[in-house]
């Protein structure tokens, strides 16, 4: 039996989660992460729309995949924000996370990467209070994960927040994935998707990364990854579709 992988994405309500398998599929929200671990075996893998492993320095920093990323990304360049450092993301305010980051990275954050990091924290938490984790939880972002599903590697041109850019990416889904077309319908029909739909398409289309990992192995930025001084991964993965 394949082991389960879920994907799972941030929205205002919490996390989004999805998988799916030849029984059925789910896709659930939760208040907090570590009930999106416990909803679900502990022999499944995560892949998460979130940064792992706050860097500690400017070298620990530039080992991360968000520059090498961003070059993928190209005119998307910008869906992919700076991550703050481990010690300004222990601020309790902009202004001071702000300071912090420019003190130890020698550059500021902008207010979106600050909005993220409750989240962040949440996901790094658990990891570091169960390593056991640590090689079961991956990094993947969805506008490269879009991007890399693509025939021509080109970043999908609409916005995720437009019904446009939805149906581009739903599409392309189906197009991907067997087993995503069989169920497009009933995922589209649910009351978490009409409420959250760009954040279920984030989740799904990270979760059918994985699947598709699962079988044919997944990609990672950048090619050797580095831990931080905490031991987790800086990597992001995705499926390099041919």
């Amino acid at each position: 039996m394949a082991m389960e992988i879920v994907g799972v994405d941030g929205c205002k309500a919490g996390w989004i989660s999805f998988t799916m398998n030849e029984a059925g599929l789910t896709l659930k929200c939760f208040p907090t992460f570590i009930e999106v671990i416990k909803a679900y075996s502990s022999q499944s893998n995560f892949l998460v729309d979130i940064p792992i492993g706050l860097p500690f320095s400017i070298m620990e920093s530039e080992q991360r995949p968000e520059a090498m990323a961003r070059q993928y990304l190209k005119k998307k360049a910008s869906s992919i924000f700076n991550v703050p450092c481990a010690q300004a993301a222990e601020q309790k305010t902009y202004d001071a996370t702000n300071r912090m980051n420019k003190l130890v990275l020698h550059k500021g954050l902008s207010k979106q990467s600050f909005y993220l990091i409750k989240k962040i924290q949440e996901v790094n938490t658990f990891l570091l209070e169960n390593k056991s984790y640590i090689h079961k939880v991956f990094e993947c972002h969805p506008e490269l994960a879009f991007t890399r599903l693509t025939l021509d590697k080109v970043a999908l041109a609409s916005s995720k927040k437009t019904l446009a850019g939805q149906l581009e990416r739903l599409d392309l889904l189906a197009e991907v994935s067997d087993r995503f077309r069989q169920y497009r319908e009933k995922i589209e029909a649910t009351e978490l998707f009409q409420k959250y739909p760009d954040d279920c398409i984030d989740a799904c289309c990270i979760a059918i990364v994985g699947m598709l990992g699962q079988a044919k192995g997944l990609m990672t930025i950048p090619k050797e990854p580095r831990q931080n001084r905490d031991g987790l991964v800086m990597q992001m993965v995705f499926f390099d579709r041919s």
